[in-house]
């Protein structure tokens, strides 16, 4: 013979868009009821830090969309209490919280990926502005929007989950990659990111090397560079552990291709630049790649020579008078010099370069750029 409860319950639930929250009630107080019907929930600190608030001249408790579906989805049953649903809306809260819990528990969800590819200027770096589905279609709009702020909740409130994240974010930067740069599909995304646990254990990269005489060409390399930076190899000398991943080495140089159109041709990045190609890499496609997740092996001066600035100075010439210093006219009694990156040219050897149309130059052994 079942036991009968010695009290019901009846609640009724709504959504709260503006505050992103959930309002629990029912006819009476909350104080009446809230201990009991929390008593059990382990995210309230079993009842005790409920939040009451007053909702259009009623008593209300709030709940996080991460604490709602820990109610929903493991409420237990209760001899003393019985809790039923007012309503039809709160009855379904109940199926779709289990569902998402379900989905959860057994890791059946992804990062939507269509949603990253529509996202603005939305940082992904924050898990509250991630958007999460599940493997099967959501049978409602409201249960994608439950999960994603659920899971971003869940994230927020522990210390732990909210490291792990952030080391996610770290190790995968093509998640923050800009996703107009992003022309593969949803399952190269998902791997690229570590979604499905198979990411290759290095990253395709570019390395450019300037040549060894001025004037000659310079070396483009496709290299494979190993997550913790150990190992760095061209494409070419796949070691054997890495020849599974040959088709996402295909599909990064395909990116890559797209990112930077000139760079590529019939699924093949070219090895040798120009001058004038290697400055363009540098000074602007450099920024798109990197922007876009790729890993890029450059000079070391490279950074110097990009924040350094050109200066003149000008040096009376000794056969001039301090008197005869005004006017425009005057202008070629000084002795001028260029200096940059810590050289100093004069005005021949300035314009001598300048001649050339050149904007990377090596000079006395160091690289320069004008």
């Amino acid at each position: 013979m079942m036991e009968q409860a010695l009290q019901t319950i009846t609640l009724s639930c709504e959504w709260s868009e503006e505050r992103q929250c959930f309002w629990l009630s029912s006819s009476s107080p909350a104080t009446s009821w809230a201990p009991l019907v929390f008593a059990w929930h382990e995210e309230t600190f079993y009842g005790t830090l409920i939040d009451s608030v007053i909702v259009n001249g009623r008593e209300v408790v709030q709940l996080s969309p991460w604490q709602a579906l820990t109610f929903f989805a493991s409420r237990p049953s209760i001899s003393f209490v019985a809790i039923e649903w007012k309503d039809e809306f709160t009855a379904q809260l109940e199926t779709w919280a289990r569902q998402i819990w379900d989905d959860l528990r057994e890791r059946r969800f992804r990062p939507d990926f269509a949603a990253w590819k529509e996202r603005r200027s939305t940082p992904w770096s924050e898990a509250q502005h991630t958007r999460w589905l599940g493997l099967d279609a959501d049978p409602h709009p409201f249960i994608t929007t439950w999960r994603s702020l659920a899971i971003a909740d869940w994230l927020s409130r522990d210390p732990e989950l909210r490291d792990i994240w952030q080391e996610i974010i770290k190790a995968y930067p093509a998640i923050l990659a800009r996703n107009d740069q992003w022309i593969s599909g949803e399952d190269d995304w998902l791997e690229q990111i570590g979604w499905l646990g198979e990411r290759p254990l290095f990253t395709v990269g570019l390395r450019l090397v300037e040549p060894p005489e001025d004037g000659d060409s310079w070396t483009l390399e496709t290299v494979l560079i190993a997550l913790d930076d150990s190992v760095v190899v061209p494409a070419d000398e796949i070691p054997r552990t890495w020849r599974p991943y040959e088709q996402s080495i295909a599909r990064a140089i395909h990116r890559i291709e797209t990112i930077v159109p000139w760079l590529g041709g019939n699924g093949e990045l070219r090895n040798e630049l120009s001058d004038d190609e290697a400055w363009l890499f540098l000074s602007e496609e450099s920024l798109k790649l990197t922007e876009a997740g790729v890993r890029l092996l450059l000079p070391d001066w490279w950074h110097n020579i990009r924040q350094a600035q050109l200066s003149i100075k000008a040096k009376l010439s000794p056969s001039v008078h301090a008197e005869s210093l005004f006017g425009l006219e005057r202008l070629s009694d000084f002795d001028w010099r260029v200096a940059t990156n810590g050289i100093e040219l004069t005005e021949e050897e300035f314009a001598a370069i300048v001649e050339q149309k050149r904007r990377l130059i090596r000079l006395r052994g160091q690289w320069i750029a004008l």
